[in-house]
């Protein structure tokens, strides 16, 4: 497969992350009123392109489909696995127009895809041939911004680490979550405020919607009910085991808890 991706697509999935990019900026170019669309319901076509670049499409179409693309791409390169995608997404281009969920958009491209995306279709409908000249161009704007943002990122892990106790960072993989739907719901019927009202509601979405924003955003508070929970672990165990605490968690640790000095003094 060297000749015919990148010898870092598959690494870290480098190159998998620039054609994602790559594949969003073709398809704001070509249908930008689709992406506009995109944009404002909030689909993001990373949510599909990581497993199509991945597996180029292997079990996401029809057998029949996926040996025809194949034959493209082996007689040229990735750019007929882009085209073969475009056209799937231009056959869907006025549906999708009318589809005002996120979640709508995903099913309906995932469900076309499997189940109608024959190959009659593709060869009659295919969209036109990406210029090399266009295609090497995006790929390499999007693989020094992708460069960019994974140095930066790294950089940023690297002077957290510098900068904080290895402890305190295990600490805080657990984090405040269970109990605080209920404890919000009952805060708010107490104060009527709008505040712990919005509280309350935004904890009962999906997790997926909020979880990201606790991990940035909260900080552990005495009056809060914390719930002990590693997030690495949240499809392992759906339920949460709220704990109510009296101080800080960081209390517990303790510098040098197996030193002479201190063995001696607990004896």
């Amino acid at each position: 497969m060297e000749q015919y991706l990148p010898l870092d697509y598959f690494s870290n999935f480098f190159g998998v992350h620039v054609d994602q990019k790559v594949l969003d900026e073709i398809i704001g170019l070509r249908y930008p009123e689709l992406a506009a669309h995109f944009q404002k319901v909030g689909f993001i076509t990373e949510l599909l392109s990581m497993s199509w670049f991945v597996q180029l499409l292997v079990n996401k179409m029809p057998i029949e489909t996926v040996n025809l693309i194949w034959d493209l791409f082996l007689l040229d390169d990735i750019k007929q696995v882009f085209r073969a995608i475009l056209t799937a997404i231009s056959q869907l281009h006025d549906e999708l127009l009318n589809l005002d969920r996120f979640d709508e958009i995903l099913m309906t491209i995932q469900a076309f895809i499997a189940d109608d995306f024959g190959p009659e279709m593709l060869i009659n409908s295919l969209v036109p041939r990406i210029s090399s000249e266009e295609f090497e161009a995006l790929r390499e704007k999007h693989r020094s911004q992708t460069l960019q943002t994974l140095k930066y990122r790294l950089d940023e892990s690297r002077v957290r680490v510098a900068d904080q106790d290895p402890r305190r960072q295990f600490m805080d993989k657990f984090f405040a979550l269970g109990g605080l739907q209920h404890y919000y719901a009952e805060l708010a019927k107490q104060t009527n405020s709008e505040e712990h009202r919005v509280a309350a509601k935004v904890l009962a979405s999906n997790s997926n919607v909020f979880i990201p924003q606790l991990m940035r955003f909260y900080k552990c508070d005495l009056s809060w009910p914390i719930c002990l929970y590693d997030f690495t672990h949240r499809n392992l165990n759906p339920k949460f085991n709220t704990l109510l605490v009296q101080a800080p968690l960081t209390r517990l640790l303790v510098d040098n808890y197996f030193s002479e000095e201190l063995l001696s003094n607990r004896a």
